[in-house]
Protein backbone atom coordinates (compact mmCIF):
# COMPACT_ATOMS: atom_id res chain seq x y z
CA UNK A 1 0.00 0.00 0.00
CA UNK A 2 1.81 3.35 -1.17
CA UNK A 3 0.71 6.23 1.18
CA UNK A 4 0.78 8.40 -1.33
CA UNK A 5 -2.17 7.33 -3.40
CA UNK A 6 -5.52 6.72 -1.40
CA UNK A 7 -7.33 3.49 -2.37
CA UNK A 8 -11.07 4.92 -2.85
CA UNK A 9 -13.96 2.31 -3.52
CA UNK A 10 -12.31 -0.88 -2.47
CA UNK A 11 -14.14 -1.50 0.83
CA UNK A 12 -17.15 -3.39 0.70
CA UNK A 13 -19.92 -2.66 2.51
CA UNK A 14 -20.07 -6.12 4.39
CA UNK A 15 -16.43 -4.83 5.47
CA UNK A 16 -17.44 -1.50 6.97
CA UNK A 17 -20.94 -3.68 8.78
CA UNK A 18 -18.01 -6.47 10.53
CA UNK A 19 -15.62 -3.48 11.76
CA UNK A 20 -18.96 -1.89 13.22
CA UNK A 21 -19.58 -5.06 15.14
CA UNK A 22 -16.19 -5.35 16.18
CA UNK A 23 -15.76 -2.29 17.89
CA UNK A 24 -18.34 -0.23 20.75
CA UNK A 25 -17.31 3.63 19.44
CA UNK A 26 -19.07 5.46 16.96
CA UNK A 27 -18.10 4.69 13.29
CA UNK A 28 -18.85 8.20 10.54
CA UNK A 29 -19.00 6.36 7.09
CA UNK A 30 -18.29 9.64 3.92
CA UNK A 31 -22.24 9.48 3.03
CA UNK A 32 -24.31 9.10 5.58
CA UNK A 33 -26.24 11.80 7.15
CA UNK A 34 -24.21 11.96 10.06
CA UNK A 35 -20.56 11.85 8.17
CA UNK A 36 -20.26 15.80 7.26
CA UNK A 37 -21.06 16.91 11.17
CA UNK A 38 -18.54 14.45 12.44
CA UNK A 39 -15.97 15.40 9.55
CA UNK A 40 -15.84 18.96 11.03
CA UNK A 41 -15.55 18.03 14.31
CA UNK A 42 -12.34 16.92 13.65
CA UNK A 43 -11.53 20.25 13.09
CA UNK A 44 -10.96 23.32 15.44
CA UNK A 45 -9.92 25.61 12.68
CA UNK A 46 -13.22 26.86 11.54
CA UNK A 47 -11.73 26.85 7.85
CA UNK A 48 -12.11 22.91 7.62
CA UNK A 49 -10.00 21.54 5.02
CA UNK A 50 -11.85 20.00 2.02
CA UNK A 51 -10.53 16.48 2.33
CA UNK A 52 -12.91 14.04 2.85
CA UNK A 53 -11.68 10.21 5.39
CA UNK A 54 -13.54 7.29 4.42
CA UNK A 55 -14.60 7.22 7.70
CA UNK A 56 -13.99 8.58 11.19
CA UNK A 57 -14.34 6.33 14.24
CA UNK A 58 -14.46 7.98 17.61
CA UNK A 59 -12.57 5.15 19.38
CA UNK A 60 -13.46 4.40 23.26
CA UNK A 61 -10.52 2.69 24.18
CA UNK A 62 -7.01 1.22 22.99
CA UNK A 63 -9.23 -1.97 22.39
CA UNK A 64 -11.12 -0.30 19.58
CA UNK A 65 -7.88 1.10 18.25
CA UNK A 66 -6.35 -1.71 17.92
CA UNK A 67 -9.22 -3.52 16.09
CA UNK A 68 -9.77 -0.58 14.05
CA UNK A 69 -5.96 -0.75 12.85
CA UNK A 70 -5.83 -4.48 12.31
CA UNK A 71 -8.79 -3.92 10.19
CA UNK A 72 -8.14 -0.93 8.19
CA UNK A 73 -4.42 -3.07 7.77
CA UNK A 74 -6.55 -5.56 5.57
CA UNK A 75 -8.68 -3.16 4.39
CA UNK A 76 -5.69 -1.27 2.50
CA UNK A 77 -7.11 2.38 3.94
CA UNK A 78 -4.89 4.33 5.47
CA UNK A 79 -4.79 5.26 9.42
CA UNK A 80 -4.82 9.00 10.19
CA UNK A 81 -5.29 10.23 14.03
CA UNK A 82 -7.21 13.12 15.46
CA UNK A 83 -6.15 14.16 19.41
CA UNK A 84 -7.79 17.32 19.81
CA UNK A 85 -8.37 18.93 16.43
CA UNK A 86 -5.59 21.99 17.20
CA UNK A 87 -3.58 21.30 14.37
CA UNK A 88 -3.72 24.69 12.09
CA UNK A 89 -3.25 22.53 8.89
CA UNK A 90 -6.01 19.79 9.69
CA UNK A 91 -3.00 16.58 9.93
CA UNK A 92 -6.08 14.73 10.45
CA UNK A 93 -8.02 14.87 7.97
CA UNK A 94 -6.72 12.75 5.07
CA UNK A 95 -8.22 11.79 1.96
CA UNK A 96 -10.09 8.56 1.83
CA UNK A 97 -8.35 7.38 5.33
CA UNK A 98 -10.11 6.03 8.38
CA UNK A 99 -9.65 8.55 10.81
CA UNK A 100 -9.23 7.29 14.39
CA UNK A 101 -10.96 9.77 16.60
CA UNK A 102 -9.32 9.61 19.91
CA UNK A 103 -11.45 12.39 21.74
CA UNK A 104 -12.83 9.56 24.68
CA UNK A 105 -9.15 8.67 25.49
CA UNK A 106 -9.23 11.15 29.09
CA UNK A 107 -8.07 9.41 31.95
CA UNK A 108 -5.72 11.22 33.94
CA UNK A 109 -4.29 9.79 37.14
CA UNK A 110 -1.51 11.49 39.72
CA UNK A 111 0.82 10.24 41.65
CA UNK A 112 1.79 12.79 43.35
CA UNK A 113 4.59 11.18 45.11
CA UNK A 114 6.21 9.72 42.36
CA UNK A 115 5.53 12.71 40.84
CA UNK A 116 3.82 10.85 37.77
CA UNK A 117 1.12 11.22 35.82
CA UNK A 118 -0.37 8.99 33.19
CA UNK A 119 -2.95 11.08 31.12
CA UNK A 120 -4.80 9.90 27.62
CA UNK A 121 -3.93 11.59 24.53
CA UNK A 122 -7.34 13.90 24.57
CA UNK A 123 -6.97 15.08 28.15
CA UNK A 124 -6.69 19.05 27.61
CA UNK A 125 -3.76 21.31 28.47
CA UNK A 126 -5.62 23.14 31.40
CA UNK A 127 -6.86 20.04 32.87
CA UNK A 128 -3.76 18.61 33.52
CA UNK A 129 -2.29 22.36 34.83
CA UNK A 130 -4.86 22.39 37.29
CA UNK A 131 -4.95 19.34 38.50
CA UNK A 132 -1.55 19.12 39.15
CA UNK A 133 -1.30 22.73 41.06
CA UNK A 134 -4.01 20.77 43.57
CA UNK A 135 -1.17 18.48 44.24
CA UNK A 136 1.58 21.23 44.53
CA UNK A 137 2.85 19.83 40.94
CA UNK A 138 3.91 20.91 36.84
CA UNK A 139 4.69 19.78 33.74
CA UNK A 140 5.06 22.09 30.68
CA UNK A 141 1.50 21.95 29.18
CA UNK A 142 1.50 24.08 26.10
CA UNK A 143 0.41 27.99 25.83
CA UNK A 144 -3.45 27.43 24.80
CA UNK A 145 -6.24 25.81 27.20
CA UNK A 146 -7.37 23.37 25.14
CA UNK A 147 -5.09 21.84 23.27
CA UNK A 148 -4.65 17.86 23.75
CA UNK A 149 -1.63 16.03 24.96
CA UNK A 150 -1.39 13.30 22.05
CA UNK A 151 -0.40 15.84 19.05
CA UNK A 152 1.45 18.14 21.64
CA UNK A 153 3.57 15.68 22.91
CA UNK A 154 4.49 13.78 19.88
CA UNK A 155 5.37 16.84 18.37
CA UNK A 156 7.42 17.81 20.95
CA UNK A 157 6.11 20.56 22.98
CA UNK A 158 7.63 23.88 23.70
CA UNK A 159 5.19 24.72 26.70
CA UNK A 160 4.96 27.05 29.87
CA UNK A 161 8.59 27.12 31.37
CA UNK A 162 10.21 24.74 29.08
CA UNK A 163 13.93 26.70 29.79
CA UNK A 164 13.56 24.90 33.04
CA UNK A 165 11.01 21.96 32.39
CA UNK A 166 12.57 21.42 29.01
CA UNK A 167 10.20 20.05 25.88
CA UNK A 168 7.42 18.53 26.80
CA UNK A 169 8.40 15.55 25.27
CA UNK A 170 11.66 15.00 27.17
CA UNK A 171 9.89 14.51 30.44
CA UNK A 172 7.72 11.16 28.67
CA UNK A 173 9.06 8.48 30.52
CA UNK A 174 7.09 6.06 28.51
CA UNK A 175 3.89 5.73 26.52
CA UNK A 176 1.35 3.12 25.54
CA UNK A 177 1.11 2.72 21.57
CA UNK A 178 -1.48 0.63 18.63
CA UNK A 179 1.17 -0.41 16.55
CA UNK A 180 1.03 -0.88 12.65
CA UNK A 181 -0.08 -4.60 13.28
CA UNK A 182 -2.89 -3.20 15.53
CA UNK A 183 -0.72 -4.68 18.26
CA UNK A 184 -0.73 -3.33 21.83
CA UNK A 185 2.69 -2.11 23.46
CA UNK A 186 4.45 -0.21 26.04
CA UNK A 187 7.45 1.75 24.77
CA UNK A 188 10.30 3.67 27.48
CA UNK A 189 13.70 4.22 26.45
CA UNK A 190 15.51 1.10 27.70
CA UNK A 191 12.80 -1.84 25.98
CA UNK A 192 11.86 0.24 22.66
CA UNK A 193 14.11 2.22 22.08
CA UNK A 194 13.50 2.87 18.50
CA UNK A 195 9.94 3.93 18.72
CA UNK A 196 10.51 5.79 21.89
CA UNK A 197 12.86 7.77 19.98
CA UNK A 198 10.56 8.33 17.00
CA UNK A 199 7.53 8.77 19.43
CA UNK A 200 8.74 12.29 20.83
CA UNK A 201 8.54 14.92 17.98
CA UNK A 202 7.86 12.71 14.85
CA UNK A 203 4.50 14.48 14.91
CA UNK A 204 2.38 13.66 12.22
CA UNK A 205 4.81 11.20 11.24
CA UNK A 206 4.84 8.86 13.73
CA UNK A 207 4.09 5.11 12.98
CA UNK A 208 1.32 4.08 16.01
CA UNK A 209 -1.26 5.28 17.93
CA UNK A 210 -0.44 6.75 21.52
CA UNK A 211 -2.67 5.85 23.56
CA UNK A 212 -1.70 7.00 26.96
CA UNK A 213 1.35 8.73 28.18
CA UNK A 214 3.54 8.58 31.40
CA UNK A 215 4.81 11.82 32.22
CA UNK A 216 7.12 12.95 34.95
CA UNK A 217 6.09 15.91 36.87
CA UNK A 218 8.53 18.50 38.48
CA UNK A 219 7.25 20.87 41.53
CA UNK A 220 5.08 23.79 41.27
CA UNK A 221 6.50 27.14 40.63
CA UNK A 222 5.45 29.42 43.75
CA UNK A 223 5.92 32.29 42.83
CA UNK A 224 4.71 33.35 38.90
CA UNK A 225 4.52 37.06 37.72
CA UNK A 226 3.08 38.34 34.80
CA UNK A 227 4.31 41.93 33.32
CA UNK A 228 2.96 43.39 29.95
CA UNK A 229 4.42 46.42 27.87
CA UNK A 230 2.55 47.66 25.25
CA UNK A 231 4.57 50.36 22.84
CA UNK A 232 3.44 52.41 19.66
CA UNK A 233 4.05 50.57 16.48
CA UNK A 234 6.72 53.51 15.72
CA UNK A 235 8.78 52.14 18.51
CA UNK A 236 9.37 49.15 16.47
CA UNK A 237 12.81 49.48 15.23
CA UNK A 238 13.79 51.60 18.26
CA UNK A 239 13.32 48.61 20.92
CA UNK A 240 16.34 46.35 19.32
CA UNK A 241 19.26 47.64 21.14
CA UNK A 242 16.89 46.97 24.78
CA UNK A 243 15.32 43.49 23.38
CA UNK A 244 18.89 43.13 22.48
CA UNK A 245 20.34 43.33 25.66
CA UNK A 246 16.94 41.90 27.20
CA UNK A 247 18.12 38.80 25.87
CA UNK A 248 21.62 38.63 26.68
CA UNK A 249 20.85 39.11 30.57
CA UNK A 250 17.66 36.93 30.86
CA UNK A 251 17.45 33.90 32.70
CA UNK A 252 15.73 30.30 31.74
CA UNK A 253 13.18 31.18 33.98
CA UNK A 254 12.17 34.15 32.30
CA UNK A 255 9.80 33.18 29.16
CA UNK A 256 9.46 36.00 26.79
CA UNK A 257 6.58 36.54 23.78
CA UNK A 258 7.11 39.19 21.51
CA UNK A 259 3.81 40.11 19.87
CA UNK A 260 2.24 42.08 16.99
CA UNK A 261 -1.05 43.22 15.58
CA UNK A 262 -2.50 44.66 12.67
CA UNK A 263 -2.99 48.15 12.15
CA UNK A 264 -6.67 47.98 12.59
CA UNK A 265 -6.04 46.52 16.45
CA UNK A 266 -6.54 47.99 19.34
CA UNK A 267 -3.33 46.65 19.91
CA UNK A 268 0.21 47.33 18.13
CA UNK A 269 3.51 45.79 20.06
CA UNK A 270 3.27 43.84 23.13
CA UNK A 271 6.10 42.35 25.27
CA UNK A 272 4.87 39.30 27.52
CA UNK A 273 7.16 38.56 30.25
CA UNK A 274 6.34 35.56 32.68
CA UNK A 275 8.83 34.96 35.24
CA UNK A 276 8.72 31.45 36.81
CA UNK A 277 10.26 31.80 40.54
CA UNK A 278 9.68 30.16 44.14
CA UNK A 279 9.95 33.30 45.95
CA UNK A 280 8.28 36.56 45.21
CA UNK A 281 11.52 38.31 45.21
CA UNK A 282 13.09 35.54 43.27
CA UNK A 283 10.32 35.94 40.14
CA UNK A 284 10.70 40.23 40.81
CA UNK A 285 14.85 39.69 40.17
CA UNK A 286 13.69 37.86 37.04
CA UNK A 287 11.73 41.00 35.67
CA UNK A 288 14.51 43.50 36.82
CA UNK A 289 16.03 43.61 33.12
CA UNK A 290 12.78 44.85 31.67
CA UNK A 291 13.02 48.41 33.81
CA UNK A 292 14.51 49.75 30.66
CA UNK A 293 11.93 48.67 28.04
CA UNK A 294 9.33 49.25 30.86
CA UNK A 295 10.68 53.01 30.55
CA UNK A 296 9.71 53.27 26.93
CA UNK A 297 6.25 51.61 27.35
CA UNK A 298 2.88 53.54 26.76
CA UNK A 299 1.19 51.30 29.08
CA UNK A 300 2.30 49.04 31.73
CA UNK A 301 -0.10 45.92 33.02
CA UNK A 302 1.89 44.25 36.25
CA UNK A 303 3.67 42.60 37.66
CA UNK A 304 1.00 40.37 38.90
CA UNK A 305 0.75 37.10 40.20
CA UNK A 306 -0.53 34.20 37.92
CA UNK A 307 -1.32 30.16 37.89
CA UNK A 308 -1.14 28.32 34.92
CA UNK A 309 -4.47 28.31 34.26
CA UNK A 310 -4.10 31.78 33.92
CA UNK A 311 -1.09 31.78 31.79
CA UNK A 312 -3.47 29.29 29.45
CA UNK A 313 -6.52 31.29 29.15
CA UNK A 314 -4.76 34.79 28.70
CA UNK A 315 -2.68 33.35 25.52
CA UNK A 316 -5.53 31.12 25.07
CA UNK A 317 -7.47 34.53 24.53
CA UNK A 318 -5.71 35.51 21.68
CA UNK A 319 -7.38 32.41 19.46
CA UNK A 320 -10.65 32.46 20.29
CA UNK A 321 -13.04 28.58 19.25
CA UNK A 322 -14.87 29.65 15.96
CA UNK A 323 -12.22 31.76 14.04
CA UNK A 324 -10.74 30.91 10.08
CA UNK A 325 -7.19 30.23 10.58
CA UNK A 326 -4.19 30.09 8.33
CA UNK A 327 -1.11 29.38 10.16
CA UNK A 328 2.69 29.26 9.19
CA UNK A 329 5.41 29.09 11.70
CA UNK A 330 9.66 28.83 11.53
CA UNK A 331 12.98 28.79 13.26
CA UNK A 332 15.25 32.18 12.42
CA UNK A 333 18.87 31.87 13.44
CA UNK A 334 18.30 36.02 13.79
CA UNK A 335 17.58 37.26 17.00
CA UNK A 336 14.01 37.74 18.09
CA UNK A 337 15.36 41.15 18.75
CA UNK A 338 16.68 41.45 15.64
CA UNK A 339 13.34 39.93 13.64
CA UNK A 340 10.60 41.88 15.63
CA UNK A 341 10.76 44.98 13.45
CA UNK A 342 10.01 42.96 10.28
CA UNK A 343 7.41 40.66 11.32
CA UNK A 344 5.40 44.13 13.45
CA UNK A 345 6.02 45.38 10.02
CA UNK A 346 4.16 42.47 8.18
CA UNK A 347 1.50 42.26 10.31
CA UNK A 348 0.71 46.16 9.91
CA UNK A 349 -0.87 45.64 7.04
CA UNK A 350 -2.65 42.03 8.11
CA UNK A 351 -6.59 42.62 6.17
CA UNK A 352 -7.93 40.56 9.58
CA UNK A 353 -7.90 42.96 12.85
CA UNK A 354 -7.67 39.32 14.41
CA UNK A 355 -4.53 38.58 13.09
CA UNK A 356 -1.16 37.95 15.25
CA UNK A 357 2.62 37.78 14.80
CA UNK A 358 4.34 36.43 17.48
CA UNK A 359 8.35 36.05 17.87
CA UNK A 360 9.33 34.29 20.93
CA UNK A 361 13.18 34.08 22.05
CA UNK A 362 14.19 30.15 22.48
CA UNK A 363 15.45 29.67 25.94
CA UNK A 364 18.76 28.58 26.36
CA UNK A 365 19.45 25.21 25.67
CA UNK A 366 20.14 22.98 28.93
CA UNK A 367 23.68 20.74 27.51
CA UNK A 368 22.65 18.23 30.34
CA UNK A 369 19.51 17.61 28.11
CA UNK A 370 20.15 17.32 23.85
CA UNK A 371 17.86 17.03 21.76
CA UNK A 372 19.50 14.42 20.43
CA UNK A 373 18.07 11.56 22.19
CA UNK A 374 14.65 12.42 20.86
CA UNK A 375 13.55 12.82 17.09
CA UNK A 376 12.54 16.26 18.10
CA UNK A 377 15.96 18.07 16.84
CA UNK A 378 15.54 21.40 15.69
CA UNK A 379 17.14 24.31 17.81
CA UNK A 380 17.21 27.99 16.19
CA UNK A 381 17.43 31.60 18.78
CA UNK A 382 13.84 32.57 17.39
CA UNK A 383 10.72 30.80 16.58
CA UNK A 384 8.35 33.24 14.69
CA UNK A 385 4.08 32.37 14.06
CA UNK A 386 1.94 34.01 12.16
CA UNK A 387 -1.10 33.53 12.68
CA UNK A 388 -4.00 34.89 10.56
CA UNK A 389 -7.72 34.73 11.66
CA UNK A 390 -10.63 36.16 10.64
CA UNK A 391 -14.68 35.06 10.87
CA UNK A 392 -16.06 34.96 7.67
CA UNK A 393 -15.11 32.43 4.57
CA UNK A 394 -16.13 35.47 1.99
CA UNK A 395 -12.79 36.85 3.71
CA UNK A 396 -10.56 33.38 3.33
CA UNK A 397 -8.73 34.65 -0.30
CA UNK A 398 -7.58 37.65 1.11
CA UNK A 399 -5.95 36.83 4.42
CA UNK A 400 -4.97 33.07 2.73
CA UNK A 401 -2.77 36.01 0.16
CA UNK A 402 -1.20 37.85 2.91
CA UNK A 403 -0.29 35.15 4.79
CA UNK A 404 1.86 33.59 1.12
CA UNK A 405 3.12 37.13 0.96
CA UNK A 406 4.37 37.17 4.52
CA UNK A 407 5.46 33.28 3.92
CA UNK A 408 7.31 34.37 0.74
CA UNK A 409 9.07 37.53 2.61
CA UNK A 410 10.17 35.71 5.26
CA UNK A 411 11.47 32.08 3.13
CA UNK A 412 15.11 33.37 3.25
CA UNK A 413 15.31 33.38 7.16
CA UNK A 414 13.72 30.33 7.70
CA UNK A 415 16.08 27.76 8.82
CA UNK A 416 13.34 25.23 10.10
CA UNK A 417 9.57 24.80 11.50
CA UNK A 418 8.28 22.86 14.07
CA UNK A 419 6.08 19.75 13.46
CA UNK A 420 3.39 20.70 15.76
CA UNK A 421 2.56 23.95 14.02
CA UNK A 422 3.44 24.29 10.37
CA UNK A 423 1.38 24.08 7.28
CA UNK A 424 2.59 20.49 6.35
CA UNK A 425 0.80 21.24 2.90
CA UNK A 426 2.36 24.30 2.16
CA UNK A 427 5.33 23.34 0.11
CA UNK A 428 6.99 20.48 -0.78
CA UNK A 429 9.03 18.78 1.29
CA UNK A 430 8.03 21.08 4.65
CA UNK A 431 7.46 17.80 6.98
CA UNK A 432 11.51 17.35 6.08
CA UNK A 433 12.46 21.05 7.31
CA UNK A 434 10.94 20.05 10.72
CA UNK A 435 13.73 17.64 11.84
CA UNK A 436 17.51 17.81 11.48
CA UNK A 437 18.36 15.96 8.49
CA UNK A 438 19.90 13.06 10.52
CA UNK A 439 16.58 12.76 12.43
CA UNK A 440 14.50 13.06 9.40
CA UNK A 441 16.36 9.96 7.72
CA UNK A 442 16.47 7.98 10.54
CA UNK A 443 12.34 8.60 10.85
CA UNK A 444 12.28 7.73 7.45
CA UNK A 445 14.01 4.10 8.19
CA UNK A 446 12.21 3.60 11.25
CA UNK A 447 9.02 4.16 9.09
CA UNK A 448 10.26 1.24 6.14
CA UNK A 449 11.02 -0.60 9.47
CA UNK A 450 7.66 -0.74 11.57
CA UNK A 451 5.21 0.75 8.96
CA UNK A 452 6.27 -1.23 6.29
CA UNK A 453 2.83 -1.50 4.59
CA UNK A 454 1.95 2.26 5.38
CA UNK A 455 -0.87 1.81 7.21
CA UNK A 456 -0.13 5.10 9.10
CA UNK A 457 -0.93 8.24 6.75
CA UNK A 458 1.95 9.80 7.90
CA UNK A 459 3.06 13.26 6.20
CA UNK A 460 1.69 14.79 3.60
CA UNK A 461 4.67 13.99 0.49
CA UNK A 462 3.64 17.04 -1.32
CA UNK A 463 1.54 20.18 -1.28
CA UNK A 464 -0.24 18.98 -3.27
CA UNK A 465 -1.13 15.94 -1.92
CA UNK A 466 -4.67 15.15 -0.69
CA UNK A 467 -5.06 18.51 0.15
Amino acid sequence: MNPSEPVKGRTSAAAWSALRTQVRGLLFRRGEPSYEDARRALSWNARVPSRHPAAILRATDADDIAVAVRWAAEQELRVALRSGGHSWCGAALREDALVLDLGALRTLEIDAAARVARAGPAVENLRLATSLAREGLAFPVGHCPSVALGGYLLSGGFGWNSGIFGPACARVRALEIVDARGERLRLDARSSPELFWAARGAGAGFFGVATSFELELAPLPRAIRVLSLEFSRAHAEALEADLAELLARRSAALELSLLAFPASSAHELQLLAVAFGDRESEALELLAPLSPLAARARHVEGPHPASFADLLHRLGAFFPEGRRHGVDVFYAERSAAALFGSVAAALRDAPSPHSLGMVVPAPPLDPAAPLADMALSLYAPSFVGLYAQWEDAHDDAANLAWLEVQRTRFRPLACGHYVGETDLYAEEGRARRCFAPPAFERLCELRERWDPRGVFAGFPLSGAANR
